[in-house]
């Protein structure tokens, strides 16, 4: 036995210390890639197009009255999205105020904006109106309405939407009078008249386009 065997039998704690087994990080789990992917669209304004995108592009494929319906569903469902204004503006108002003020003028907001689609009687609007509101208003899980942080995200998307259906509308305008001009679509006076393929796949764009914005601004609502 030499001195240094007989040094660490008597004093043990100046022994070398032995190394410490570090447990190697768990793995996070594979995250789903499908359940990922639906993350980035929203599913029924995605139906909701391509349905407006085949009815309208099928000619006589459906009947006159599923191109009406569908033409009815488009119209209204625009005029809805346009009085979104008033809960934007709602929103915008109500941000950081205190919550005995902020459900106040939240509710008074959407009691507004039912009335203004409703005061001429047009009470076939109010399904999509109420479906357009809830889509915007309420936030993932249905928890926390009135708070600041679904405010700001109310407000956020709502502008979005109405900036997407601006600029649609513009170019809808537009290139109508475009094709006119070559023969495409009827002129009565100073109507326009666009063919109703070509309804049909302007507007069916117009929801597959929000169909992948909308989710987008959400997911990156701090950059706005």
């Amino acid at each position: 036995m030499t001195f240094a065997d007989l040094e660490k039998k008597i004093h043990p704690a100046t022994a070398a210390p032995v190394a410490s087994v570090v447990p190697a990080p768990r793995l996070a789990p594979p995250e789903n890639v499908v359940a990922r992917e639906l993350r980035r669209v929203d599913l029924l304004l995605l139906a909701t197009g391509l349905c407006i995108l085949v009815v309208g592009v099928s000619g006589d494929y459906f009947g006159a009255s599923v191109h009406e319906y569908a033409r009815q569903w488009v119209t209204n469902t625009l005029v809805c999205e346009m009085y979104l204004l008033w809960l934007a503006m709602g929103a915008w108002i109500a941000i950081d105020k205190a919550v005995w003020l902020r459900v106040p003028i939240m509710i008074c907001t959407v009691s507004v904006y039912l009335f203004v689609i409703t005061h001429d009687a047009q009470f076939s609007m109010a399904p999509q109106a109420a479906w357009l509101l809830c889509v915007r208003l309420l936030p993932p899980g249905f928890v926390g309405v009135f708070t600041n942080d679904n405010l700001r995200r109310v407000r956020v998307i709502t502008l979005a939407g109405l900036a997407v259906l601006a600029v649609q509308i513009v170019f809808f305008a537009l290139s109508s009078s475009a094709l006119a001009s070559l023969g495409v679509g009827t002129v009565e006076g100073n109507v326009i008249t666009a063919p109703r393929w070509y309804s049909g796949l302007v507007w069916g764009s117009y929801y597959l386009e929000l169909a992948f914005l909308l989710p987008y601004v959400e997911r990156n609502i701090d950059r706005f």
